[in-house]
């Protein structure tokens, strides 16, 4: 049996929400066929696959609405309420293999074919249509930015590493891993506290990553996979692995740097101040 790995990004309790699902004023003229709702155990039979990585990150519920528009597209809005903005977030940042950005003032939002996705307050968003023309792709986007004047932008802190970037995963656990950055697998196998935040770097060099343990003993157990105690302040060389940097920047956190660039300056990319190398 898989063992589930719940993100610890979250208040346990939950607030009272605004009504996440596409009210029919907001729908252009189009007719709310049905709407559905899914909680629990209830989603695996809802996505035949693919519903344990949603528990993982923290999973309440899942609204889902079929709308045919005036011109008879027919569109399916699916919206993941999320245990909080950081964890609907994660979803979106896994979620956008071939998605590429709208425009700069939707800035958790991207668009692939024949859907668009996004991340609002602690909602995961996908609206998807039947067809992938110019006139579908701008139903999409206007069903989209109407959840997200509603629900708002989520409430997101991200590591002073990435400041400036918006295009950062964030995986908790080993299934948010093996989607998002399978490289770090083995490192994080058996480890069962951490949120991992990383970055691929331009032209094809690699990537950045930072690692964040809940606890002195999931730290521990990391170090102990690379060979390396968690000791802060030094940038070492991991052994069998070209190109593979790491620095541990508290007891509980470290940056992982994978750079195919020779005679690069991993100190200034792991840490961007002077520090020892080993």
């Amino acid at each position: 049996m898989m063992r589930l790995f719940f993100c610890l990004l979250i208040p346990v309790v939950l607030q009272a929400q605004t009504q996440p699902a596409l009210l029919p004023e907001e729908c252009g003229g189009g007719m709310i066929r049905r709407t559905d709702r899914y909680q629990g155990r209830a989603l695996s039979g809802y996505m035949n696959g693919g519903a344990e990585l949603y528990h993982e990150y923290g999973f309440v519920a899942l609204y889902v609405q079929e709308v045919v528009m005036p011109g008879g597209e027919e569109i399916t809005a699916e919206i993941f309420h999320m245990t909080s903005s950081l964890a609907a977030y994660g979803i979106y940042s896994i979620s956008r293999h071939g998605c590429t950005g709208v425009d700069s003032s939707l800035v958790y939002v991207c668009e692939g074919p024949y859907q668009a996705q996004g991340a609002a307050a602690e909602y995961y968003l996908r609206i998807q249509s039947s067809t992938d023309t110019r006139t579908a792709k701008e139903i999409r986007l206007t069903l989209l930015r109407a959840l997200l004047r509603r629900l708002g932008q989520p409430q997101i802190t991200l590591s002073s590493l990435f400041r400036g970037h918006t295009d950062i995963s964030l995986m908790c656990g080993p299934l948010g891993i093996q989607n998002g950055m399978p490289d770090l697998e083995d490192l994080l196998e058996g480890v069962e506290g951490y949120v991992v935040q990383a970055r691929w770097l331009e032209e094809d060099k690699g990537l950045l990553a930072e690692a964040a343990f809940h606890r002195p003993a999931d730290a521990r157990a990391f170090a102990e996979r690379t060979g390396f105690p968690a000791v802060t302040g030094t940038v070492r060389v991991l052994p069998d692995r070209e190109g593979w940097w790491l620095l541990w920047t508290t007891p509980l956190t470290v940056r992982v740097l994978h750079t195919s660039e020779r005679g690069g300056t991993p100190e200034k990319s792991l840490h961007g101040q002077s520090v020892t190398r080993q």
